[in-house]
């Protein structure tokens, strides 16, 4: 059962081989008041998109 009922931010890189899009799907399905993004890639997401992770995660706590 799913006890995560906070806010969740799930993000994905769409070329990461660690952790890819399809784990964020199934964690997206899972739990409840999410939002999923996906960025354009590989796993270091934070540094490879880092203006629009910044932007989304700014987004994501101004909620």
């Amino acid at each position: 059962m799913n006890k995560i009922d906070c806010p969740t931010l799930i993000t994905s890189g769409i070329y990461d081989p660690v952790n890819p899009p399809a784990k964020g799907e199934i964690l997206h399905k899972l739990i409840k008041n999410n939002q999923f993004s996906k960025f354009p890639s590989g796993h270091l997401l934070r540094l490879e998109c880092a203006a629009q992770y910044k932007e989304t995660v700014l987004d994501f706590l101004r909620k």
